[in-house]
C-alpha cells in the first residue's frame, strides 16, 4: 500500500513520525525500518511512503498507524 502526505516529527517523549495523507487522514508510522538518516531533514515535507497498515495508531497523533518500509521525498 502507497500513501502519500506530509510528513511530521512530533517531539513527545522519545518523538514520534505522522504521515498527514493527501486525504486529510492523519497516520502515526512505525518507521523502525527506515535508518534514521534518512529522516533526517523530512520534516514539513511531501514524501510518498510504502508498507502496511498497522491497526490501532500508538504515537497519539493519527487515528491509524502505518508500518513504513519504503520512504520517499517527492519534493
Amino acid at each position: 500500500m502507497t500513501l502519500h502526505g506530509t510528513l511530521r516529527f512530533h517531539d513527545l517523549g522519545s518523538g514520534s513520525w505522522s504521515l498527514k495523507a493527501d486525504d486529510g487522514e492523519v497516520y502515526d508510522l512505525d518507521v523502525g525500518a527506515i535508518r534514521p538518516n534518512q529522516l533526517r531533514g523530512l520534516h514539513g515535507h511531501k514524501v510518498s511512503i510504502e508498507g502496511r497498515s498497522g491497526g490501532v495508531g500508538f504515537g497519539m497523533t493519527g487515528a491509524h498507524s502505518f508500518v513504513v518500509t519504503t520512504i520517499t521525498h517527492t519534493h
